[in-house]
């Protein structure tokens, strides 16, 4: 009887020795992990303050953009105005002047729709 009982407690000690590795390699686990999902986490955050560095400089040059389209559409129409006069006739008949009047209208919109999904990123 006493062999057993020592063979049981040399058993449970092993046991617990065991369970201690088996804590131990998991704890050195989870600490492995916890330096992965830092560093890829690190990772991710400066990651994604690049691409909002790269959203909000598309912003502001979209806006430019359209500042600028703005701009030559304006003295595009004001030109248009002085030469109907000059010739009187309305700006309508001067070759060009719808398509362009159009194409800015499509222009300004895409860059509208652009801006507007930019501002949902950002």
């Amino acid at each position: 009887m006493n062999y057993f009982k020592n063979l049981s407690e040399e058993q449970n000690r092993l046991n617990l020795k065991s369970e201690k590795v088996e804590l131990s390699i998991f704890l050195d686990y989870i600490k492995e992990l916890d330096k992965i999902g830092t560093k890829t986490l690190n990772k991710s955050e400066e990651d994604l303050e690049q691409i909002k560095k790269i959203v909000t400089r598309n912003i502001s040059n979209l806006k430019k953009l359209k500042s600028k389209s703005d701009n030559i559409h304006k003295a595009y129409m004001k030109d248009g105005d002085r030469v109907s006069k000059e010739l009187d006739i309305a700006p309508a008949q001067i070759p060009d002047f719808k398509k362009l009047d159009k194409l800015y209208f499509y222009i300004d919109k895409l860059i509208s729709n652009m801006l507007q999904e930019y501002k949902k990123l950002s």
